[in-house]
């Protein structure tokens, strides 16, 4: 009967000490697919976090570009304001000369101040004739005797244009 003890005593120590290996066995298979799980996940948030640097970026890239749209689309109206406001007061002292002419032409010290811009505008050639020759530095400034002398040495025909 010992020996039967004994028998089944080592039967049961030979099952347990299959029983601890199996466990050991089944332990390190999971701790194996853990490990692998994990270098998965780690491995797809390296691709997440490249992928979100590189959507950064270029939210960064297109935000500079935005900026500096906006930044020369501010600077084109604000000199196209200046423009305005230029030709405005160029325009309105033109006009304030030729009333001054038109209210009593038969003054000779009357001046009129045709700005550079405006000059450099006019369309008609008999005009910019005119006006060279009745202030050739290009002052800007020009008497109402310097226009009347600059059209009586001007031919009638060849400076209103009439064949």
């Amino acid at each position: 009967m010992l020996e039967r003890e004994a028998f089944k005593d080592e039967g049961l120590q030979r099952r347990c000490a299959q029983m601890a290996e199996a466990r050991r066995q089944r332990r390190l298979e999971r701790d194996m697919e853990a490990a692998a799980a994990k270098e998965r996940v780690n491995y797809t948030m390296e691709a997440v976090e490249d992928s979100l640097s590189k959507l950064d970026a270029q939210t960064a890239d297109k935000a500079a570009r935005a900026h500096f749209l906006q930044a020369a689309k501010e600077a084109r109206i604000e000199q196209q304001r200046h423009l305005a406001r230029t030709v405005s007061l160029q325009k309105h002292v033109l006009s304030n000369s030729m009333s001054r002419i038109h209210q009593d032409p038969q003054q000779s010290s009357l001046k009129v101040q045709l700005p550079p811009g405006i000059r450099n505008n006019l369309l008609r050639p008999e005009l910019k004739q005119l006006f060279d020759q009745a202030d050739p530095e290009g002052t800007g400034v020009v008497t109402l005797s310097s226009m009347r002398k600059a059209l009586g040495s001007l031919e009638g025909d060849e400076f209103c244009g009439s064949p």
